[in-house]
């Protein structure tokens, strides 16, 4: 599919709620920017698709239609996201933008290996700093499930991380579902 299944066009972007695809692999179409949320690129593996990567706001996803002519893996909104189509411009700036979101796509790979060691404390902590950058405040966080997946623990081991944060006020829950406010304070002690 080039094009995603479910998705609202606003003002030339793209809003996919959560869990919605935007692309699967083998698909031709274009190379998105991501302005909100947080996209998770799978590849498929032996036993079936396997994370392979997150991409947050100002990365840019499906950099490799621009070479292969099709997607090398599905990506799909953790929570919900606002992608908008990114066009290569000719010259340097254009290879330098591109050049630029494949080193921090490349950075953050360590982090999601970090994410796969320590306590389910730190994992969950860590990955809640990785997904709010370094200014949010607040943070729509993916379920349990996704985030048991990412951090390669049970569900069960997730929950428990998230009541002990919010026990210890590093998270607080919002009105809005899956949105909490941060502690950054109190989260980087755990991480």
């Amino acid at each position: 599919m080039s094009s995603p299944s479910v998705g609202v066009p606003v003002d030339g972007c793209l809003r996919l709620p959560a869990k919605t695809p935007l692309y699967q692999a083998g698909a031709r179409g274009t190379v998105w920017r991501v302005l909100e949320g947080v996209m998770r690129l799978d590849q498929e593996g032996p036993a079936g698709p396997r994370l392979a990567g997150l991409l947050l706001p100002d990365d840019l996803v499906g950099c490799e239609v621009a070479t292969m002519g099709r997607y090398g893996g599905t990506a799909w909104a953790l929570v919900p996201s606002l992608l908008m189509p990114w066009t290569p411009g000719a010259g340097p700036a254009a290879t330098e933008v591109m050049l630029q979101g494949l080193l921090r796509v490349q950075q953050r790979t360590g982090e999601l290996l970090a994410l796969r060691s320590g306590l389910a404390e730190q994992r969950v902590s860590r990955l809640i700093l990785m997904l709010a950058g370094p200014e949010a405040t607040e943070l729509v966080l993916p379920t349990l499930n996704d985030m048991a997946d990412i951090n390669d623990l049970a569900m069960e081991s997730v929950s428990r991380a998230m009541s002990r944060l919010r026990q210890l006020e590093a998270l607080t829950p919002l009105p809005r579902r899956h949105r909490f406010a941060l502690n950054r304070a109190a989260l980087l002690r755990f991480a």
